[in-house]
């Protein structure tokens, strides 16, 4: 079963990504002690998501067309009632403002402290989307892009 989660595609270089070009999963995370051995294991669409379950957002994005899409931006906002977990994603940018803007981690925000305008850290808890920019997605090729959340 797909997930029904609002997206925001864009091929900068002129060829839109069709709708049917994206599956969207949503996959639990459970983590398994065999034996002193931690694996994760993929749950793909769970059902009865508790406080505290690790969940995977992934996106398989594939462009069935005979030339590369250049630049595509995928735009996933983080679902409601989670927090953003994954360090160190690389390649992604990160919006707080709802997806207005977008910058590389860790993000810095503008704050007045004792009278003074310093720059702090932004909390990942307070990610709400995360963008993915494809440099160039080969023809007749796919990509998986994907984060973890908790949920709250």
């Amino acid at each position: 079963m797909r997930h029904l989660i609002p997206l925001t595609i864009l091929a900068l270089s002129g060829l839109a990504v069709a709708a049917q070009q994206l599956q969207v999963t949503l996959y639990r995370i459970v983590t398994i002690n065999t034996q002193g051995t931690v694996q994760e294991r993929r749950e793909a669409n769970p059902k009865g998501i508790r406080s505290g379950d690790i969940l995977e957002q992934s996106v398989l994005l594939t462009n069935d067309r005979e030339v590369p899409v250049k630049n595509a931006r995928v735009t996933i906002p983080i679902p409601k009632n989670t927090t953003y977990i994954t360090p160190n994603l690389h390649g992604a940018l990160f919006s707080i403002d709802g997806g207005n803007v977008f910058a590389k981690e860790p993000l810095k925000e503008l704050v007045t402290r004792n009278g003074r305008r310093v720059q702090e850290f932004v909390s990942p808890t307070r990610y709400t989307h995360v963008r993915f920019v494809i440099p160039e997605l080969p023809a007749r090729s796919r990509v998986e892009l994907s984060f973890r959340v908790r949920a709250k």
